[in-house]
């Protein structure tokens, strides 16, 4: 009788247990018939006898450009580093007075400051200076700076650090021109 009383709950509760459990959906069978792909139709483009489109500009109608076509290359390049902070920073300028710092626009100034500077540069002595003027000593919070300028057929790039040993006088001339220009760019 106690085994019956037993049995009795386990028969209940296994119908039950096998309302949750679901068949297995029946396994994919392979089709018995290989399907062949159908030919395409290819109908041949009449060639056309009129223009699919006509251009709402006459060729009398021609535009010419009244401003001078933007460069893509920058004819200020400067660069400074280091400090306190450990700032980084990078000034494009282009011969028609746009600026870009630090990959964004930056401002705008006159092309003819930028014509000035490199003139500047160039009556200086800029495009005949080394490519590098640091110290011995190069620790301690300095800023180091690039500057490089392109003006007509030249081009120099200039590397130079807070405290240098003995830079040269165009070298000072231009960092300080060049920061100026920065500087009113972003005013």
């Amino acid at each position: 009788m106690k085994y019956i009383t037993l049995f009795i709950p386990l028969i209940l509760l296994l119908p039950a247990c096998s309302r949750s459990v679901q068949p297995a959906p029946p396994a994919p069978t392979a089709l018995s018939a290989t399907l062949s792909p159908k030919p395409t139709i290819v109908s041949p483009l009449p060639s056309p006898t009129a223009p699919m489109f006509e251009s709402p500009i006459s060729p009398d109608e021609a535009e010419t450009p009244t401003d001078q076509p933007q460069s893509d290359e920058p004819v200020i390049e400067f660069k400074r580093s280091g400090g306190f902070a450990g700032r980084a920073d990078t000034f494009l300028i282009y011969a028609d007075g746009r600026v870009e710092s630090n990959g964004q626009a930056g401002g705008q100034i006159d092309a003819e400051q930028v014509e000035a500077v490199l003139s500047q540069a160039d009556a200086a002595g800029f495009f005949e200076l080394d490519e590098s003027y640091l110290a011995k000593d190069t620790c301690c919070d300095r800023f180091t700076y690039q500057l490089t300028l392109r003006h007509e057929d030249k081009k120099n790039s200039v590397v130079t650090i807070d405290d240098a040993d003995n830079p040269p006088a165009a070298l000072q001339s231009m960092l300080e021109a060049v920061d100026a220009l920065v500087s009113n760019a972003a005013q």
